[in-house]
């Protein structure tokens, strides 16, 4: 998870809740045979540089495998000053979550992640809000386990929502620990490349590669990798994340 940066409400959406302000989203998503809901979902994944909300996955090229996920419970009516189902900033893109895919090799429940797992549990509104993440890292990688924990230079404010996105999202399932070794492992054979070509600009040509586009898979644990590295590149590009 890194912070997110919200871009123009897509005007499909403002169209429909104008027309339709206490609209549910079951009707939005079928709204114009359901163009509205791929441009929604189209935008929410380009404001994320087509990555998850939460486990950092890389959507298909087309962003066909994300799904929108309100981060507040889209059916609370409590506020009737809000409809949370078609509020803007209560929409962000995820993945699947687990759901689909070898089941035996990742078997589930205990694979599932994100929102898949968040709805497995029960939820909790005391995660942190991707949105409202600070800037800079917000977890440590565990080069053993692949596991992600609390960045320990995080301010304390925030420490307990982070704990608490790591064991409501579940993500240090196996799945995405594997996932993450993966990266690893192939940033371990490019630094032994460079190591024996004595090339020691290796990690400035990581840090172009990988984040010269928008944005790599599992983007925090490159990241992390990469260290001052990467913030130095991340600060020169103005990321705001």
């Amino acid at each position: 998870m890194k912070k997110i940066k919200k871009g123009s409400e897509p005007v499909e959406l403002v169209d429909f809740v104008n027309e339709n302000p206490r609209g549910s989203w079951s009707e939005f998503r079928n709204d114009r045979q359901g163009a509205s809901y791929q441009a929604v979902r189209r935008q929410a994944a380009l404001d994320q540089g087509s990555l998850c909300a939460y486990c950092e996955v890389q959507f298909d090229k087309n962003n066909q495998q994300a799904s929108i996920e309100h981060f507040h419970p889209k059916a609370d009516v409590s506020d009737p000053n809000i409809n949370w189902a078609l509020n803007w900033q209560n929409m962000l893109a995820v993945c699947r979550g687990g759901r689909e895919g070898d089941k035996d090799q990742f078997p589930t429940p205990e694979n599932l992640s994100c929102d898949a797992y968040k709805d497995h549990v029960g939820g909790s509104q005391e995660l942190l809000n991707p949105l409202n993440a600070p800037l800079g890292k917000i977890y440590q990688f565990d080069k053993a386990t692949g596991e992600l924990h609390v960045d320990p230079q995080l301010e304390c404010c925030v420490v307990e929502q982070v704990k608490q996105a790591i064991k409501i999202l579940n993500l240090n399932c196996y799945r995405l620990r594997s996932a993450r070794l993966t990266v690893l492992n192939a940033y371990n054979r490019e630094i032994k490349k460079a190591r024996e070509k004595n090339n020691r600009q290796i990690k400035h040509q990581l840090v172009e590669r990988w984040f010269g586009v928008r944005w790599p898979s599992y983007f925090t644990t490159r990241r992390c990798l990469l260290g001052n590295t990467a913030e130095s590149y991340l600060k020169k590009i103005a990321f705001e994340g």
